[in-house]
């Protein structure tokens, strides 16, 4: 992975990640390899700060009218953030801290890693 090869080469380790608007995204497999991949890639202590939407008053338009670059119909997924929670504390993430804005449209993460 080229983030591995610019840690090594430049001895170098993120305190911080930041992903946002990633995640409606990827299926399930794909969102828990990142997230292992992020917290491998952390220095020690690290922060992870992530955003995923819940819903989105978008979403039937966009799933609707939506394709991808294969011409695949375009699929959102929308996730519990008690789902994202379990993931992080599944792969060892602590001091977990989950906010969700007042229209119960976005759900910001706070994470560490050891």
């Amino acid at each position: 992975m080229h983030h591995r090869r610019l840690s090594e080469k430049k001895h170098w380790r993120p305190n911080v990640v930041v992903a946002s608007g990633f995640y409606e995204y990827i299926d399930d497999n794909l969102s828990l390899s990142t997230l292992e991949m992020i917290k491998e890639s952390l220095d020690k202590n690290g922060l992870l700060l992530l955003i995923t939407q819940q819903g989105s008053p978008n979403r039937k338009l966009i799933e609707k009218i939506g394709m991808t670059q294969s011409g695949k119909k375009w699929i959102l997924f929308y996730r519990k953030p008690e789902t994202i929670t379990g993931w992080l504390n599944n792969l060892g993430y602590r001091d977990i801290d989950v906010e969700i804005d007042p229209w119960k449209m976005y759900v910001f993460y706070k994470a560490r890693c050891n």
